[in-house]
């Protein structure tokens, strides 16, 4: 069976990254090619998803998405006796189909992306790590200090520039050298 609740998502349809268990959505997810981590699509433009065929369905995709030339016909699974052309991460991982005849059941997902679930990894934005605590203090860096590192860095740059300028006229002396040497052999 296919979800198509504009944009509401049950757990099952997520192609969350280890199945791990999500009670809501509380903020877009983000897809990923699971064989390099490029971004190749959003629930910004989610269609649907398909447990049977394990898929998950876009309007649209990443630019690092594209799709084949090549029309096939599906022999297996739901889709069985629909065509469709393949399509890729950039990175050349398939991950998926644009199906261009389908059987009734599937009309929804005629010409959209078709997202195999396998073939992605996903975050939630927000989802991430830290969070500031109300009682965290704010700690401002001393200006004063700043500079002083500033102006020790600037001599540390201004040494290393010019001993970098004494080894290449040393060394542009020692090719000049050569370069008499051979010439009055000649």
């Amino acid at each position: 069976e296919h979800d198509d609740n504009d944009g509401e998502h049950d757990d099952n349809d997520r192609g969350e990254e280890d199945d791990e268990e999500i009670d809501e959505i509380n903020a877009p997810l983000v897809f990923q090619c699971k064989s390099c981590r490029l971004i190749v699509g959003d629930t910004f433009s989610w269609v649907c998803s398909d447990q049977e065929l394990n898929t998950i369905t876009l309007k649209y995709a990443a630019p690092t998405v594209s799709v084949g030339k090549v029309l096939e016909t599906s022999t297996q699974k739901r889709d069985m006796g629909s065509t469709y052309i393949g399509f890729s991460c950039q990175c050349g991982a398939i991950l998926g189909k644009v199906y261009k005849t389908t059987a009734r059941h599937l009309d929804h997902i005629r010409d959209l992306l078709t997202f195999d679930r396998d073939a992605l990894t996903s975050y939630q934005l927000g989802s991430g790590g830290q969070h500031a605590e109300e009682n965290d203090e704010i700690r401002f860096i001393d200006t004063r200090v700043l500079r002083e590192d500033i102006g020790k860095i600037q001599m540390m740059i201004i040494g290393h520039s010019e001993r970098l300028d004494a080894i290449e006229e040393t060394v542009e002396s020692i090719a000049n050298g050569q370069q008499q040497k051979k010439k009055k052999r000649r």
